[in-house]
């Protein structure tokens, strides 16, 4: 007697750009497991072969978010999808935030407050980092001036 079944469904073929290393091709092997899709491997190539994939790499990559995508774009495939735009997660902690790092916390705050969610939460959940860092990077982001006073005031 069999507990799940696994079979092989489908193929995606993504690309995905980055600053340090330039386009990197992903290749997802889907297989359903009790009904469900799910990714069973994944084969990661840099454009580059002397490049290697570096762990900063793989933690930078939003795998929920590209796994998401596609599982829906299989689920839906007449539905069309905006054009994967890979941005970086968040500076490594050991370097200090460039300006690029405050404007998107910048980016995902104003985001946020106008899809009237939480900003913390939200920026915290878009860099994978806690909330009170996030905290502290929009008070960062404030000070630069990348954030108005008049959204969303301080209490």
């Amino acid at each position: 007697m069999a507990y799940h079944q696994n079979q092989k469904i489908a193929q995606s073929d993504l690309v995905i750009t980055t600053a340090k290393h330039g386009k990197i091709a992903i290749e997802l092997d889907w297989h359903t497991f009790n009904d469900r899709l799910e990714v069973r491997s994944v084969t990661i190539t840099p454009n580059d072969p002397d490049t290697p994939v570096e762990a900063v790499l793989m933690r930078r990559i939003p795998w929920a978010q590209l796994i998401h995508d596609e599982r829906q774009k299989l689920y839906n495939p007449a539905q069309t999808r905006k054009q994967q735009v890979h941005r970086p997660r968040g500076p490594d902690s050991t370097k200090v935030l460039s300006d690029f790092d405050l404007e998107h916390v910048a980016e995902l705050y104003l985001e946020a407050w106008q899809l009237n969610l939480p900003v913390q939460k939200h920026v915290a959940d878009a860099l994978n980092i806690a909330i009170p860092t996030a905290a502290r990077r929009i008070g960062l982001a404030r000070r630069h001036g990348l954030i108005s006073r008049d959204i969303n005031p301080p209490k």
